[in-house]
């Protein structure tokens, strides 16, 4: 009778890439939504479009984050990605 394989350890690189799309996936998901209310005409439903953008735009960068090759390409590009949305967020905010 064969012994089950050993489970296959989760490689450190998973944990980083996790956290980043956790972390800085939230942040870039935040800046976009805001980029998007501050762009666009305003409506009756706007708001709550905004609430629900959130969730699909945080959840698709987070199962994104896996194809970076390591974690710190992913907390770079992703927090990055980040930096340069607050900073349109900012600029937008300065023209209105």
């Amino acid at each position: 009778m064969s012994t089950p394989a050993e489970a296959p350890a989760i490689k450190a690189h998973w944990w980083a890439k996790t956290l980043a799309g956790v972390l800085c996936g939230f942040a870039l998901a935040l800046a976009l939504a805001t980029l998007f209310h501050q762009l666009t005409p305003g409506g009756p439903g706007k708001l709550m479009l905004l609430m629900w953008l959130i969730s699909p735009l945080w959840l698709t960068i987070a199962s994104l984050v896996y194809l970076f090759r390591d974690g710190w390409r992913a907390w770079g590009w992703l927090g990055g990605a980040s930096v340069l949305a607050y900073g349109a967020v900012f600029v937008s905010k300065l023209g209105s």
